[in-house]
């Protein structure tokens, strides 16, 4: 099992027509997600708009889970959705999704063939031992709370990225708050 922790500083800001993007991780650590060369990414949103139309993503399957605020999400011809803290909504880049409210938002992207999920896990002082799925990899990110991940000191804003999994990996987490963890199964890609 790797592990890389990627600090705040790390992280790289983007503008788009409702606000800014920060990108956490891209994989592969080569892509670029302004020419659409990735085959997954996790990123913030801010949501500065009240009113916005999310970029469309071909051949994309999108999580997205608000982290501060609330926001409703209009997929025109599919499903409508209020999400508050946490909450999560999973749906294709390629729908025209409208956006009312502002936010901060979390983000999982996944190109073509691969699999993933996008869960929040509520750590508030209990400590959490989580067996990892072999082949994925994860992406632990905990917006406002300070971590212990298996031992180890993590500072808030802080994404956690666990590769090279194979069965009967597990991690520990510590902290108090709501820690969001991507997996994605990367087995397809190879």
């Amino acid at each position: 099992m790797k592990i890389q922790i990627i600090s705040s500083s790390e992280f790289k800001t983007f503008s788009w027509s409702g606000g800014y993007t920060t990108e956490i991780f891209i994989y592969p650590p080569d892509g670029n997600f302004e020419r659409r060369d990735f085959l997954f990414r996790v990123s913030t949103a801010i949501v500065q708009d009240e009113e916005s139309v999310f970029t469309k993503f071909d051949h994309v399957k999108r999580f997205l889970s608000v982290i501060k605020g609330t926001i409703v999400l209009e997929h025109s011809g599919f499903h409508k959705v209020q999400l508050s803290a946490y909450d999560i909504d999973e749906f294709l880049g390629d729908w025209e999704t409208k956006c009312f409210g502002c936010c901060t938002d979390f983000n999982l992207m996944i190109k073509g063939e691969n699999e993933g999920s996008l869960t929040s896990l509520n750590i508030n002082g209990i400590g959490q031992k989580i067996q990892l799925k072999e082949g994925c990899i994860s992406v632990f990110y905990s917006f406002n709370t300070d971590l212990r991940f298996n031992g180890f000191s993590v500072e808030k804003n802080t994404a956690i990225v666990v590769s090279e999994v194979e069965k009967r990996d597990y991690v520990n987490l510590l902290g108090d708050g709501i820690v969001l963890v991507s997996c994605v199964d990367m087995r397809k890609s190879r």
